[in-house]
């Protein structure tokens, strides 16, 4: 999954000239039988450029919880599609929807993979 987050006037407060964030600051997590886990993300581009994102690896029916400075701020429900076996391709899984805090994204994948924007 890729997003950026941004200021009210889409400046991104991650990456570029309005960074005023480190990577340090936002986490993203999931609860895994009462225990906060720690996702792995990284940019998808070069640090010092706004276009640049974060993204990281979603798992299947998993709830995923942005935090700032060690503050929940929102979350990530993703839905799946599994597409098995063929004679041409292997099985593998794509994102159908993405909802950020409870509303329905453009975000698919592999069709639409745009960052989405974070708002903060």
């Amino acid at each position: 999954m890729n997003f950026k987050l941004v200021n009210a006037g889409g400046a991104n407060l991650l990456c570029g000239p309005a960074k005023i964030l480190h990577s340090g600051q936002v986490e993203i997590k999931s609860n895994e039988g009462g225990v906060l886990v720690n996702a792995t993300k990284n940019f998808n581009g070069d640090s010092t450029s706004a276009n640049t994102g974060i993204v990281f690896v979603a798992q299947l029916n998993t709830q995923y919880y942005l935090y700032v400075n060690n503050i929940r701020t929102d979350s990530f429900q993703v839905s799946y599609r599994r597409f098995d076996a063929s004679e041409c391709c292997q099985a593998y899984n794509t994102i159908t929807e993405l909802r950020l805090n409870g509303n329905i994204t453009s975000y698919t994948y592999p069709e639409n993979t745009a960052a989405v924007n974070v708002v903060r």
